[in-house]
């Protein structure tokens, strides 16, 4: 399964312990895989540098997920525009429809931007 995880649903998952750390260790053992793109690894680098306080943090967390057999490099040629509320967030949509992506974890406004979507098909997971 591949899957495109926003920002906000990379950041909790990745401390240990912490509900939804199952999903990231799930990520860890091959069990999906991620689909980024530069614009996501750009922006995860920038968010975990700023919440950790450390960009020696951002850097390890980008390098386990750039080592990882289970990762798919997207370089999305098309920009769909769906979401209205929140335009940064397209970069994840744009990314689950280049990459074919049934499952990509998105916020409230990605979610009431793609309730209309209708092709291609995917599942917004929160």
């Amino acid at each position: 399964m591949k899957i495109v995880l926003d920002t906000n649903c990379l950041i909790p998952i990745i401390v240990p312990g912490s509900f939804g750390n199952d999903i990231w260790q799930a990520f860890r053992r091959g069990k999906y895989t991620l689909c980024v793109s530069t614009e996501i690894l750009l922006e995860y680098e920038e968010i975990l540098t700023r919440i950790s306080g450390s960009a020696e943090y951002a850097t390890l967390v980008i390098a386990a997920i750039m080592d990882s057999r289970n990762v798919e490099q997207i370089c999305p040629a098309y920009r769909f525009n769906l979401i209205k509320a929140d335009p940064d967030d397209n970069k994840f949509v744009d990314c689950a429809i280049t990459a074919g992506a049934p499952t990509s974890s998105a916020t409230t406004a990605t979610l009431t931007s793609c309730a209309i979507m209708i092709f291609p098909r995917w599942t917004c997971v929160r």
